[in-house]
């Protein structure tokens, strides 16, 4: 719930947009309300509640509503109609909101998206959040129900954007393709602290995809270059240099599993790349210093056109998504996503075309995957995916 309307004093105009905002921030008790367990839902088809028009690049829980994020300017479908949403909208289990007037500017996009110190960050390509001036990151500030910079943002002189956002040490760290943060020169990583931004070491070489904890370091994924095959992964120091352990790959997502009796194993996902330095399977895990292919990899068609997209950690399971048809030595069928519990399993019919990124309510055993997607299972959904976990594992397994 949003914290008291009533310690706000606004003129009639934020007044006005305090009321499209209200509409984002309502709180209903019963929003998003366990499913029942049957693996893939219609929530977000055509006939039901709908998804977005475009692409969608990130998904979060905020203020009880699940909130998507990408390149897109409407959300609905029969149920409570369509919406115009520049590219966020939240969904509260039975409604769709826009969120004031969205994020915009210049073939504007949303990439990541984080709660930090109470706020909704959002972060990609963009100029405005709202009316507010925001570049390419911005917070909804749940006290004044707006959209606010973090300081003067995320800049380069050729087509900066944000792709990782995550919270490390009580601070927010962004990784991207940029070299400024605020007043700060600094290349592909910054440091928010809620009040200025701060350079990260010495940068990363490469644009910076993903970020996650692993051993109590901060890690970076993202991409690799000729001067720097290893550094497609590193982690940070204590003393603030960057450890390069990568590969000639370009990692997409980074996570941590307990795996072969080991706690904390770092896992990895992108797309390998035909080159004797490289590590194939699209999904590797991390061991005694070596990069090594998880149980078969994804993708293995002989070619290196797969890749990962997104994987994420729950309840035992190593989910992931992208864009592929098999998984595992076996290449056993799997359309664009499956998890790993002991043996890979395919979950139902899978994605129509690529998944980018995915969510999980573990309260209520509900992931949500979000990508460029026209069916979830046996149901034509846009963009927009729900699938609740049974007990025992559900779909087809190889």
């Amino acid at each position: 719930m949003l914290k008291d309307y009533g310690r706000l004093n606004i003129s009639k105009l934020s007044l006005f947009f305090s009321i499209i905002a209200l509409t984002f921030l309502i709180t209903i008790d019963a929003s998003i309300s366990a499913p029942s367990p049957k693996g893939w839902t219609d929530i977000f088809s055509d006939t039901q509640y709908g998804g977005p028009n475009g692409e969608v690049n990130a998904i979060t829980e905020y203020n009880n509503a699940v909130i998507v994020a990408g390149e897109f300017d409407s959300v609905g479908g029969s149920l409570g109609g369509t919406i115009s949403a520049n590219n966020i909208a939240a969904f509260d289990g039975s409604a769709w909101h826009s969120i004031d007037t969205g994020i915009t500017g210049t073939e504007a996009m949303i990439n990541a998206m984080v709660e930090y110190d109470g706020d909704l960050i959002v972060a990609g390509s963009f100029s405005f959040a709202g009316s507010v001036e925001a570049n390419n990151i911005a917070k909804w500030n749940s006290w004044t129900a707006g959209w606010e910079p973090l300081g003067t943002g995320i800049r380069a002189d050729y087509d900066p954007a944000v792709y990782a956002l995550f919270v490390f040490d009580g601070e927010l760290y962004v990784g991207g393709s940029f070299t400024d943060a605020g007043t700060v020169v600094t290349d592909n990583i910054a440091k928010w602290d809620g009040a200025s931004w701060s350079a990260v070491g010495a940068g990363r070489p490469n644009p910076v995809h993903c970020l996650t904890e692993w051993d109590d370091k901060l890690v970076a994924g993202g991409a690799f270059s000729a001067a720097y095959p290893t550094s497609s992964i590193a982690y940070l120091e204590e003393d603030s240099s960057w450890r390069n352990i990568g590969f000639v790959g370009l990692v997409r997502s980074l996570t941590t599993m307990e795996y072969e009796g080991e706690d904390d194993i770092l896992i990895a996902g992108g797309q390998s790349f035909p080159s004797p330095d490289t590590v194939e399977g699209n999904l590797w895990y991390y061991h005694s210093g070596d990069w090594i292919e998880f149980e078969g990899g994804i993708g293995r068609e002989g070619t290196y056109t797969a890749k990962v997209k997104d994987i994420l950690f729950y309840n035992d399971k190593l989910i992931v998504t992208g864009d592929f048809h098999v998984v595992g030595e076996k290449e056993s069928p799997a359309d664009n996503i499956a998890y790993w519990q002991g043996k890979w399993n395919r979950m139902d019919e899978g994605l129509g075309a690529e998944g980018f990124t995915l969510y999980i309510n573990s309260n209520r055993r509900t992931l949500y995957v979000g990508g460029d997607i026209y069916y979830t299972g046996d149901y034509y959904t846009e963009n927009l995916g729900q699938y609740v976990f049974r007990n025992s594992p559900p779909g087809r397994t190889d």
